[in-house]
């Protein structure tokens, strides 16, 4: 075999396995956003994808897409080669869109595998833990502790802790 042919087996088999990784890391996401709908009862059409801007350090955030356009799941989930991991930004909103204020809250998901288990990371500055998603009782406890996160998110008044986890809410006037 020449050097040629190695190094295309190579990159090949790097490109399988990145896409292979892509695929498990979406199903993740797919499976947290799917509890926090079916679990929580968070209504889908609350629910607002947004995509990482790209930019590390204070520049960086997540952004909704265009005016009058909604990103798909696997369309606003990107890469970081910084550590390996896939980043969602998730919008919510608390009330119908007929409501004035929209009352959201934001958080930032990153997911990364070891040894073959979910690490999900809530916000950017969050502590990575390993969940088991494909375990009914650990996924359902992973989306109800994103519930009650955001329930004392929106503790009044706020207290100093509020922010820190990766959540942030909009204005409540």
């Amino acid at each position: 075999m020449s050097n040629y042919q190695q190094m295309s087996e190579a990159a090949e088999a790097a490109r399988k396995g990145y896409l292979d990784y892509q695929q498990r890391i979406w199903g993740y996401f797919s499976t947290i956003m799917n509890g926090l709908t079916q679990h929580c009862g968070v209504p889908q059409d609350r629910m607002v994808w947004m995509k990482w801007n790209g930019i590390d350090g204070p520049g960086g955030h997540f952004a909704i897409a265009d005016d009058g356009m909604r990103y798909a799941l696997p369309g606003a989930i990107t890469y970081d080669d910084h550590d390996n991991s896939f980043n969602l930004g998730v919008l919510i909103y608390m009330t119908p869109a007929t409501h004035l204020p929209r009352l959201p809250v934001a958080f930032g998901l990153w997911i990364s595998e070891k040894n073959g288990v979910p690490s999900i990371r809530v916000g950017r500055d969050g502590k990575a833990r390993l969940v088991a998603l494909q375990n009914e009782v650990q996924k359902n406890s992973f989306c109800e502790e994103i519930a009650r996160e955001i329930v004392e998110a929106y503790a009044f008044p706020p207290n100093e802790n509020q922010k820190s986890i990766g959540f942030d809410i909009g204005s409540l006037a």
